[in-house]
């Protein structure tokens, strides 16, 4: 009798189709940052309740039993073999999520300063960090300038850094007309190539280039051909960053078989979590929190930058919470990345 009910208590819960999103071809509209916010939130609920302000009160209860029977959510899309589920339903209650998600972190953002704001004493000697940077930074061959940039599923971000003045000269976030993101997305190489080249060519000439390093590929990684797909994009760009700016300027200050391997800095994840406390768990925070404090409104903090307030309404408080967020990664990997060679004995 018990195993009777278990199963009727299943089967009124879902549909009797499984894997209905595979069934359809339906990929979450979601990057793998936002998607694990969604599931976070969704998987630290500890009552019906803790949901109904992203679904209605039935969805709440079915939800919430599914995880109770069968553990945590591990895919956005497995929702579909919920009753009472659809793609519209789920897509928004995954935007209310990430809707709270920023509004949480902007209402903290003056507490967690206060928290985890950062002096020069409090701070251990910058010439620890240097280990999550490679290959070893060759100040003799650096330049006065440096672009930091990341490759997302749709767009690519950077932000052009003046060394000598401390000043940012440059933020910009170009979209990509090839969203891997959507559901139809299909490899065109060529529309690939074609598209990276024409925005490796907006990215202004600068002495070496600075990335994070992305996370390895492995058995385990949920959404693997999404992971494959974004590390080709990397790749392509990587290797028109150096078609473009390295290898066709053979004359400049900068070009020697040795400066090659000086050209893009990699830079471990840790850096920035570890100086800027992003850290919660095995998850990174947001980080559009910290930049008020610790880069514009404390030229006394270590970390602080010049940025025009032109630029910053245009290029930064102008555009979508997500999109602020994105911008924000590589602000903090700007700062980073200087503050470790401005400030290592």
């Amino acid at each position: 009798l018990i195993k009777m009910w278990i199963l009727f208590r299943h089967t009124s819960r879902r549909n009797f189709i499984k894997d209905v999103h595979k069934a359809i071809g339906y990929i979450a509209p979601f990057d793998e940052e936002e998607t694990k916010v969604i599931l976070s939130r969704i998987n630290q609920s500890k009552s019906p309740e803790d949901l109904n302000q992203f679904l209605s009160k039935p969805r709440s209860v079915l939800l919430f039993e599914e995880m109770n029977q069968m553990g945590q959510i591990q895919k956005i899309e497995s929702l579909l073999d919920l009753k009472k589920f659809d793609t519209k339903i789920i897509e928004n209650m995954s935007k209310k999520i990430l809707k709270s998600f920023s509004s949480t972190i902007h209402k903290n953002e003056s507490k967690e300063n206060k928290k985890f704001a950062h002096t020069s004493k409090s701070i251990k000697d910058a010439s620890v960090y240097k280990k999550f940077i490679y290959p070893l930074f060759n100040e003799a061959s650096a330049g006065s300038s440096f672009v930091t940039f990341r490759v997302y599923p749709d767009s690519v971000a950077f932000v052009h850094f003046d060394r000598i003045q401390r000043k940012v000269l440059d933020i910009k976030s170009i979209p990509l007309k090839l969203n891997i993101l959507e559901k139809k997305f299909q490899f065109e190489i060529h529309e690939v190539h074609d598209q990276m080249k024409s925005i490796v060519n907006e990215i202004p000439k600068t002495s070496f280039f600075i990335q994070e390093k992305s996370a390895p590929i492995t058995s385990k990684n949920s959404s693997i051909p999404f992971r494959v797909a974004l590390h080709t994009l990397n790749t392509i760009f990587m290797t028109l960053l150096y078609e473009i700016h390295f290898y066709s300027s053979p004359n400049n200050e900068y070009f020697s078989m040795v400066h090659k391997h000086d050209f893009v800095y990699n830079v471990k994840p840790s850096l920035v979590n570890n100086l800027f406390n992003l850290k919660i768990g095995s998850e990174r925070i947001s980080g559009s929190s910290k930049i008020q404090y610790h880069l514009r409104d404390n030229p006394s903090s270590p970390f602080y930058l010049d940025i025009d307030d032109g630029l910053w309404h245009n290029r930064f408080e102008q555009k979508s919470s997500m999109q602020q967020e994105k911008i924000s990664q590589i602000i903090l990997l700007t700062s980073a990345f200087d503050y470790v060679h401005k400030f290592s004995h």
